[in-house]
Order: C-alpha cells, then sequence, then structure tokens
C-alpha cells in the first residue's frame, strides 16, 4: 500500500495523465516518434503540495511539441518586392509573376500618363493600339469608366483574351459600364470582338434605335451577323424581335436581305434558317404577301435572263411583252407590294410602257399601276448579273448623312432612292420620278456638242416652267451635297449618265459601282483627275462665280462636309463592319485609308474649309470631264 500511495505521488509531480483523462493528447503515428521531452516540476504552492482543504489543484496540461515530418511541405510567407532583381534570379522570379497585377487598376493617370492615354481616348475606330498602349487602357479602366465609357472598345481591346482573369475582369466590367453611344456599339459587333458577353452588351446599346433608325442600319447588322460565332445569338434575337414587332417596316426590311443572302456560299444555311424561324412569327396574311413577292421576283428573274440572250432590242422588247402578260395573268390578279417600297401598293403591270434598256446586263424598266386611283404609276429597273449590296450600302451611307443634316436643321435636297437586293447579283431599284440624265439633256440641246453649253442645263429647267428662283435655290443646294458625297466616299465613273436632274431642280448621283477611291482608268490614265464632279454648266445655274447665290454654294459645302467630319467616327465604324463582307470595293482595312484621308480629323475645321474650297476650285478647272460626257453620248447614241 505504502509502494502503490509512493507510486501514485510521483505521477502527480510528473503530470502524467492516467488513461481516461479528458487532457490526454492525441499524437500522429509516425514510425519513430521522438522521446517526450519531460516536464519541470510544478512551483510549489504555498501550504504545502495540497491546497485548501487538503486537494491538489487543478494544473493546466502540459503541451508536447510535436516534430514536423520530413514528407510535410512547408509553407514560406513570400514578400513581393518593388522591382524584380537583375541576374541569373530574373528568369525564375519573371515567371512566378507572369499575370499578376502590380498597380491599383482604379487608380487615376499623372501628368505622364495623361498624354498617351488621350491619344487612345481620341483614336479613331481603326487605330491599333500598341503594346504599351494596351498595357496602359488596361491599367487605367476603372478610371475611363467613370471619366470615359465611351473608350469601352479601347478597353476591351486592350484585354488579354487568352487569360482567364482578364476575361473574368472585361466580363465584370461590362455589368458596370453604362449604356455607350450607337457609334460606339457598333464597333464591339466587328469581328475582332468574339466574346459573347461583349457582343450582347452592344446589343443592348443598339436597342435605343427607334424602328426608322434601324431600318438604315439594317443591312449593316444582316452583314454582321456572318461575324456571329454561333447561329444563335443576341444579334440576331434583336433583329428578330424588331422584326415581328414591325412587319410592314423592318420585318420586310430584313426578309429581302436574308433572301439575298440566301444562295451565300459560307452563310446560305444560317440565313436560310433564320428566314423560315421569321415568317413563322408573322402573321398568315402577311407571310403569304412576302412569299407572293418573292414568286413575283422569281419569275421576273426568268424573263430577264431569256431577254439578255437576244441581241436585236425590239426582238428583245417583243418577248419581254409576251412573257409579262403570263406573269400578270398568273400572279397579278390581287394587290400586292413590291419589295423596294412595301408602303406602296400596285394592282397590275402596264406591260405597253415596259421595255428592255440599253446596257452589258440589259435591266428591265417595268412599270406598275398604282393601286391608289390618285397615286402616280410605280417605276422600277430590274436588273440581273450586277452585284447591288454596294449600291445599297452607299445608298444607306447617304441616308445616314442627309439625317445628320437635317437634324441640324439643313435639308439638302438629297434624293437616296430605294434599291433592294432580291437575290445573288439581282435586285430592283426605284426610279425617281419626272428626272433626266444630264446625258439626254445634252442630246437633247445638241448632241455631243451639247455638253460643251453653258446654258444647257438652265435650259432644261426653264422649260419646266417652275418656280425659277426655287428651282436655283434647289439645285445649288443639291449639288453642293453631292459634291460633298462624292468627295468624301470617293464615288468614281462619274459622267452625264449617271448624273441626274429632277425638274424640280434636284440633282442626283446614282450608280455607285466604284466607291473609296477606286477610280477607273482608261489605257492606264485616270479618266477621273478631280474628287467630284462641278462644271461651268452647274455655276451658270447658280448665276456664276460672282453670285450671292454660287457664295450660298460653297457655304452648304463647308457646314456639309464639317458634319460628316463632326461624325466620322460613326461612318469609320460602319464602313468596318462590312470588311469581309463580300463588298468588292471593302476587302481589308486598308481600303478604308482614302475615306480616313479625306475627312482629314487631325486638321481645324478652318483648315478642312480651305482645303474644301480649293478643291471646288480645282474641279471648275477641270477640262477632261467635258470630253469624258461627250464621249457617253457617243458611244450610245
Amino acid at each position: 500500500e505504502e509502494k502503490e500511495e509512493k507510486e501514485k505521488k510521483e505521477e502527480e509531480e510528473k503530470g502524467t495523465p492516467k488513461r481516461g483523462d479528458s487532457r490526454v493528447i492525441k499524437k500522429k503515428r509516425r514510425k519513430k516518434p521522438p522521446a517526450p521531452t519531460r516536464a519541470p516540476p510544478p512551483a510549489p504552492v504555498k501550504g504545502g503540495e495540497e491546497g485548501e482543504g487538503g486537494k491538489a489543484p487543478v494544473e493546466a496540461p502540459v503541451e508536447v511539441p510535436v516534430e514536423v515530418p520530413a514528407e510535410a511541405p512547408v509553407e514560406v510567407p513570400v514578400e513581393v518586392p518593388d522591382e524584380l532583381p537583375e541576374g541569373e534570379s530574373y528568369e525564375k522570379l519573371s515567371s512566378f509573376y507572369k499575370g499578376r497585377e502590380k498597380f491599383d487598376p482604379s487608380s487615376r493617370p499623372d501628368v505622364g500618363d495623361d498624354f498617351p492615354l488621350k491619344k487612345v481616348i481620341d483614336a479613331d475606330p481603326l487605330y491599333v493600339l500598341s503594346a504599351t498602349e494596351k498595357k496602359l487602357t488596361w491599367k487605367f479602366r476603372k478610371y475611363l469608366l467613370t471619366h470615359f465609357p465611351r473608350c469601352l472598345p479601347k478597353v476591351l481591346q486592350s484585354a488579354e483574351w487568352s487569360n482567364l482573369s482578364h476575361v473574368k475582369e472585361a466580363r465584370a466590367l461590362l455589368k458596370k459600364w453604362p449604356m455607350i453611344p450607337i457609334v460606339d456599339a457598333l464597333q464591339l459587333l466587328d469581328a475582332k470582338f468574339t466574346d459573347p458577353c461583349v457582343r450582347e452588351f452592344a446589343v443592348g446599346c443598339l436597342s435605343q434605335m427607334s424602328d426608322a433608325q434601324l431600318e438604315d442600319y439594317m443591312l449593316l447588322l444582316v452583314q454582321t451577323l456572318k461575324h456571329e460565332p454561333y447561329q444563335s445569338s443576341s444579334l440576331c434575337y434583336f433583329l428578330f424581335l424588331r422584326a415581328v414587332l414591325n412587319p410592314r417596316l423592318l420585318g420586310h426590311t430584313l426578309f429581302w436581305y436574308l433572301e439575298s443572302e440566301k444562295d451565300s456560299v459560307e452563310m446560305s444555311i444560317r440565313f436560310r434558317s433564320f428566314k423560315k424561324e421569321l415568317l413563322l412569327f408573322f402573321s398568315e396574311e402577311f407571310r403569304a404577301e412576302l412569299l407572293r413577292q418573292s414568286a413575283i421576283v422569281r419569275q421576273l428573274a426568268v424573263i430577264a435572263k431569256q431577254v439578255k440572250d437576244i441581241r436585236e432590242r425590239e426582238n428583245r422588247d417583243e418577248l419581254l411583252q409576251t412573257s409579262l402578260k403570263k406573269v400578270e395573268e398568273i400572279l397579278l390578279k390581287n394587290t400586292f407590294s413590291l419589295p423596294m417600297n412595301p408602303r406602296i401598293r400596285a394592282n397590275g403591270i402596264l406591260i405597253s410602257e415596259s421595255k428592255t434598256m440599253q446596257s452589258a446586263t440589259v435591266p428591265l424598266f417595268l412599270t406598275f399601276r398604282n393601286a391608289d386611283p390618285f397615286g402616280s404609276k410605280v417605276r422600277v429597273i430590274f436588273k440581273v448579273g450586277d452585284d447591288l449590296r454596294q449600291d445599297i450600302l452607299t445608298l444607306q451611307i447617304i441616308r445616314i448623312m442627309d439625317n445628320l443634316w437635317k437634324g441640324n436643321g439643313a435639308d439638302l435636297f438629297v434624293i437616296p432612292y430605294r434599291v433592294v437586293a432580291t437575290g445573288t447579283n439581282a435586285g430592283m431599284i426605284e426610279v425617281v420620278p419626272r428626272s433626266r440624265t444630264t446625258a439626254e439633256i445634252h442630246k437633247q440641246s445638241g448632241g455631243a456638242l451639247g455638253a460643251l453649253k453653258e446654258e444647257v442645263i438652265w435650259s432644261y429647267l426653264k422649260e419646266t416652267k417652275g418656280n425659277e428662283t426655287l428651282m436655283k435655290r434647289v439645285f445649288a443646294t443639291s449639288c453642293a451635297a453631292y459634291c460633298v458625297l462624292s468627295y468624301v466616299l470617293g464615288i468614281g465613273d462619274r459622267h452625264n449618265d449617271n448624273i441626274m436632274i429632277q425638274q424640280t431642280g434636284n440633282l442626283f448621283h446614282i450608280d455607285f459601282g466604284f466607291i473609296l477611291g477606286n477610280y477607273l482608268k482608261f489605257a492606264g490614265i485616270d479618266r477621273e483627275t478631280t474628287p467630284f464632279v462641278l462644271t461651268r454648266e452647274m455655276v451658270y445655274v447658280m448665276g456664276g462665280q460672282q453670285s450671292q447665290l454660287y457664295k450660298d454654294f460653297c457655304n452648304t459645302c463647308f457646314f456639309a462636309y464639317e458634319e460628316i467630319r463632326k461624325h466620322g467616327h460613326l461612318f469609320l465604324s460602319l464602313f468596318s463592319l462590312m470588311l469581309s463582307t463580300g463588298m468588292p470595293s471593302l476587302q481589308k482595312a486598308e481600303d478604308l485609308a482614302y475615306f480616313t484621308a479625306a475627312l482629314k480629323l487631325d486638321i481645324k475645321a478652318s483648315e478642312a474649309e480651305k482645303e474644301f474650297d480649293d478643291l471646288i476650285k480645282k474641279s471648275l478647272k477641270n477640262t477632261r470631264i467635258y470630253l469624258n460626257n461627250m464621249v457617253h453620248i457617243w458611244a450610245n447614241s
């Protein structure tokens, strides 16, 4: 008993817990556990070894240190230095820091950073950011978010889309980014932006468009569908929804743009599928009307190909009239609308007033009877063999420019007549009523020599017996508009068969097969040596170079040119969207070099006015245009 009591006292002094004690320390099993270190004896308590009441005090358990086995990984805290050291260890450390942010993304640029950042902010949509500019733009992305939200396309260009952290950050920014103007949102639909979140954000910004605006941009957006990485996309749903909500305007327009691309080698499946789904959501009546238009167009295409194979014009007209009678008996019993303009309805075709035209493609000049008894006849030109998409694009750009001028309170009497593509290399062209080509006016006034007479155009206008003062004003204003349009768009092949005049005095241009500085050459010599056509006969209508009307003409040119320059980024975005869509004059970014140079965005308004004034004087001195007009009259006589 004394022996057991002695052993118990020794165990208490050592602090070794007994079996079943809650203070037992669980240790990890290891191959060779180290011998436990003995704890020093506890300090003596006053009153002896036992506390009050004769009981030993409860002591805290003694922690036994456990050695870490060799196999366990050791975490060593790493401090990131401000700069990487030079020497042998640089490569190892650089790989460790690669992809890590070393700056505060919400920082504000200082004086040194302000200059290159300003260059990025002011850059046009075609500007390619350098590696340094990309790094700087990405660094200050949150600053641009709050101060320059229109720079979103530049911020997204600066992101590394192969870097997952950049992709997550870019998508997070899009959720915070405010709505941006249409001109900037269109840039995000370019082929270089393939991320669905980016394209969805762009479509959300386009939702602010009115139906009239969307109709003007419809061709561009349909062509942009070719850039979509997937058939089902935000842009597709957007166009689909707006077309169903307004079928008579947007639905009709979208249907024919899809129909014209149905034979596209690359995108026929996508466009055919989209068109099929679109028709299912239209009303039965409207769907039947569109299919009826399509059937009429197919019959006209067959007739145009048959007529084209006949050489003699008299036989052509005879075959045309015979074929049109069959079409009218089958298809034209009820009223119908034409693809060119859904607002106008016809109830038949005037066969006696329809004929073939003298041209390489032998177009059909067709006259339809207006269903409105008080409405004028509907005349169209049906072509097979020409790609009309470039004409449509040019006319839509002209329409947008005209709307900008009207938005500033200036009606420049522009006539953006309607053209619709009905298939591959086929389409309908609106015939502007009460208008004639300047070639016809020249012929009427002495044949080819009529192109040399100064008073020839004014004599034609006086025969209409209209208000002479108003006709002169309309002529001078519209002439100024088309001088500016011809210059900035680089419209080529300008001669008296492509310039027309309405009886009201409106001057307008047709046939836009050559744009963006692609001028024709004859035997290696440029046929056009001036940027636009301004002849002595035109200035004669204005009263000469010393008249007030001529001065007003010049001022109108300056105003129209400056308004286009102010919105230069919009038109660069529109043209860039059409790159790689099959347009003959828009194959690569270099094709836009002419347009960029013509805008002269890097100079002040006063300097641009002076340069355009020099172009007016240069065009007036051009004598080759008169020879060119005479040759066209001889060739078509």
